[in-house]
């Protein structure tokens, strides 16, 4: 193919593009419908939110450290 071929318009719109996987709206997913690697990172992140809340909280009330 010549170079110009391949930026031309009819060959762009010739080209599709695959979808990824099943999209899982956060809020209305059942955890049934996730796989493992997608809860285990749902874990971790909350996780690590639970773990920033509990370090801002000791930091701003000196008393409950």
């Amino acid at each position: 193919m010549v170079i110009d071929e391949l930026f031309s318009e009819d060959f762009l719109d010739s080209q599709t593009i695959q979808d990824s996987g099943p999209v899982h709206p956060a809020m209305t997913t059942p955890f049934t419908d996730y796989t493992v690697t997608e809860a285990l990172l749902l874990f971790c992140l909350l996780f690590a939110f639970a773990a920033a809340c509990v370090r801002i909280l000791k930091g701003g009330f000196p008393w409950l450290r």
